[in-house]
């Protein structure tokens, strides 16, 4: 049960980076097109993103798996969005959508590795656990 928790959190943090990617990418269109209101970006955003970040969307609490250098990162980029003219607001989402993707990529790489490999060892450590108490 251990690793399986383990392993739900990593899928959750790295489907967490994925919706954050996605909603960089549909309000860099979105501005682009001249929708320029951060209300109407986040309302087509929730329609295609998952319940984590739908709600982080809604009531600003960043879930518990998202560390704390991350957290004031997230936060960070939330104060400056929207703040400046136009293109600067472009020139800050391309910035972060490059930090996302890599951490998006980072967070499938380490499920896909090490949330494996979790998840197998607590099953082998909870057969070897049945086996020493038969």
């Amino acid at each position: 049960m251990i690793g399986v928790f383990i392993n739900k959190n990593k899928k959750q943090r790295a489907i967490f980076y994925k919706d954050f990617l996605d909603y960089i990418t549909i309000a860099i269109d979105s501005i682009k097109s001249s929708m320029k209101i951060k209300k109407d970006i986040d309302s087509i955003a929730s329609i295609q993103l998952h319940t984590d970040f739908n709600k982080f969307l809604s009531d600003k609490e960043i879930p518990k798996y998202i560390n704390e250098n991350e957290k004031k990162e997230i936060n960070l980029f939330f104060t400056k969005f929207g703040e400046g003219d136009l293109d600067s607001t472009i020139e800050l989402l391309t910035e972060q959508k490059i930090k996302v993707g890599a951490k998006a990529d980072e967070c499938a790489k380490e499920l896909k590795g090490k949330g494996a490999m979790i998840l197998k060892l607590s099953i082998l450590a909870g057969i070897a656990l049945v086996i020493l108490l038969i």
